[in-house]
């Protein structure tokens, strides 16, 4: 059998194993959105006391990512809440959401027992269940590795990498000190690079995508996550071609989107949130940026727009964003022995 991530080790810093540290910040923090974010980071911290060198399986590497996102996402929330950036935290919160979604869908195998039989039925029911609970981080693990080695072969193409790493043409270069002091004020200084120097990045850049690569492949020959990759492939095949975007559909064919994802899970409310966020990453709103219109006083319509962040809008979003997290973190905390053994 072949067990490619057995000779993984994960190795995690001091501070993120540190309860002390993250009780006192947490102990030290006003009430509101940042003491959430704090509560749900000390949960992450508890997840991984005592863990410096993880040995690696597929199960472990995918709880740990799903860890770690979190944690960023929470220390983002911290970050935005010192310049009140409203419109930024919503995006956050998207994010936030699509990671909930996922260990709603790991956890799913679980939280049917407990409707089904109850906290009281059977071990030899419960380690099954908790067996199909495992089984779904390994399909993460095989789910998110596929789309990391799509990404990379996608980025090794030669007219990619040609298109990026290429020589400076001497016809953009400024022909007056009016022209550079324009270019350096709107582009920066302008990077000269020769034939051989593009040469060499193209090179550079190759190989080390080349390895990333190459270590991905590696890990995807784990024999834990082959049921999974074959999964992955009759999807893409069945589909558009490319690794499915929505985690949900490794498990029913029907779950082609973050909605029908939430409809399985009787979340479908929560649509919205994760759509709002949708338009401002892609920018296709401009609703979201009005704080409002209102009928002037010679007959014509006075639009007030979204200039300037709300203090009371990032700190109700950011509190979210750290309730949503704790939900995430706590249930992820509670898998650790689980995951482990």
């Amino acid at each position: 059998m072949t067990l490619t991530l057995d000779r993984l080790t994960i190795w995690l810093p001091d501070v993120l194993r540190d309860n002390a540290i993250w009780d006192k910040a947490t102990k030290d923090a006003t009430a509101g959105a940042e003491k959430r974010a704090l509560i749900a980071q000390s949960i992450i911290v508890r997840a991984l006391s005592g863990l410096s060198n993880l040995r690696g399986s597929p199960e472990k590497l995918a709880w740990a990512t799903l860890l770690i996102r979190a944690f960023h996402c929470l220390e983002g929330a911290r970050s935005l809440l010192e310049r009140h950036a409203d419109v930024a935290a919503e995006i956050l919160h998207r994010v936030a959401s699509e990671l909930e979604l996922h260990q709603l869908i790991i956890r799913k195998p679980w939280t049917d027992f407990l409707q089904s039989s109850g906290p009281d039925a059977a071990t030899e029911l419960q380690t099954r269940a908790w067996s199909s609970v495992r089984d779904r981080l390994r399909a993460f693990c095989a789910w998110a590795l596929e789309s990391d080695r799509q990404f990379l072969e996608q980025r090794l193409r030669w007219r990619e990498l040609k298109a990026i790493h290429r020589p400076t043409d001497p016809g953009s270069l400024p022909k007056s000190q009016q022209e550079a002091a324009f270019q350096q004020f709107f582009f920066g200084t302008p990077l000269i690079v020769s034939e051989q120097e593009a040469e060499a990045d193209r090179r550079k850049a190759e190989a080390a995508i080349g390895a990333s690569l190459q270590r991905i492949t590696q890990w995807l020959q784990d024999d834990r996550l082959v049921p999974w990759r074959q999964r992955v492939l009759e999807l893409k095949r069945a589909g558009t071609g490319y690794v499915p975007t929505n985690f949900g559909q490794l498990f029913d064919d029907a779950q082609t989107s973050f909605a029908t994802t939430l409809q399985v899970l009787g979340l479908r409310h929560e649509y919205g949130i994760y759509q709002r966020g949708s338009q401002l990453i892609h920018g296709s709103t401009i609703e979201q940026f009005i704080w409002g219109a209102r009928p002037d006083s010679d007959g014509t319509e006075k639009l007030i727009p979204r200039c300037l962040p709300n203090t009371d809008d990032a700190e109700r979003t950011c509190e979210s964003i750290g309730l949503v997290l704790t939900g995430v973190t706590s249930y992820l905390w509670a898998m650790r022995d689980k995951v482990l053994d």
